[in-house]
């Protein structure tokens, strides 16, 4: 692995930093070269098959034994990076650590509360705005060549989730707030679903909670009208559930929006 790249003295790993990064870098590494050779047997070697599959990642591998011997040899190895690779927390050997959100539940990620964080942690946050006015932001693409694009988000789709009040007062307590992925991506959308690559436009409606967390309370999926750009957007507006296949749609559409935010921040 060559180093040898100009970093400004200010942004520079410290000892300790770089011996993670060297050493998470040998794991990634060997959680590449595992699946190389697994993947001969494999009809899918460039797909997860399933969730237990990213799980994976995390959990088995080889497990160290504890003891005396592995103690005074981590004492002897002088790099940090080598005593990274061989720790003994948990981790099994080339194992990445497992992340903090699912090492009570894996299935942690999945709630709107964790879509919430993420959204807010996520790699470009300021694109969450706070909703002013009596109605949702209108689209800025040119009429003329993309149609109505605007919003079909109406009332009826949000007013049992505002914690008791109303939007008008929701909105004017500033507690409504918008994640618009919608006029970024819809120019590009019909070209973009002509590849292996399948995707929406969307816009997410977000709730600010007494506690200080933002909960999703809608979500609009939308594709071009089949007939042109010039017919608008096909759209459908999705609500929280949590059971059957309300449930599983709704999880799906979180899904392409959390794709929208690590795709998208240099669009803004």
């Amino acid at each position: 692995m060559s180093l040898n790249i100009y970093v400004p003295r200010d942004e520079r790993f410290g000892h300790l930093k770089m011996a993670d990064f060297l050493a998470y870098a040998l794991k990634s590494v060997a959680q590449f070269i595992k699946p190389e050779l697994q993947a001969l047997a494999d009809s899918t070697p460039n797909e997860f098959d399933s969730f237990d599959d990213v799980l994976k990642l995390y959990e088995g591998g080889f497990k160290l034994p504890d003891g005396p011997l592995l103690e005074n040899l981590k004492k002897n190895i002088p790099l940090e990076m080598l005593k990274e690779i061989i720790r003994t927390d948990g981790e099994g050997l080339f194992r990445f650590p497992k992340p903090q959100v699912i090492q009570a539940n894996n299935s942690a990620w999945r709630t709107d509360e964790e879509f919430g964080r993420e959204m807010l942690s996520g790699v470009n946050p300021v694109i969450i705005s706070l909703i002013a006015g009596n109605s949702l932001p209108k689209s800025k693409l040119d009429r003329k060549l993309y149609g109505d694009q605007n919003s079909t988000i109406t009332e009826e789709h949000i007013k049992d989730r505002l914690d008791g009040l109303a939007i008008d007062e929701a909105i004017e307590k500033n507690r409504m707030f918008i994640l618009d992925h919608h006029d970024a991506l819809m120019p590009y959308l019909r070209r973009i679903n002509t590849t292996t690559t399948k995707t929406y436009a969307t816009r997410t409606l977000l709730f600010l909670k007494d506690d200080g967390t933002l909960k999703p309370i809608a979500i609009e999926l939308s594709l071009p009208h089949e007939e042109g750009d010039e017919f608008g957007a096909i759209s459908k507006v999705y609500s929280p559930a949590e059971h059957g296949v309300e449930g599983t749609i709704w999880e799906l559409a979180k899904a392409y929006v959390a794709v929208k935010r690590l795709r998208l921040p240099s669009a803004y």
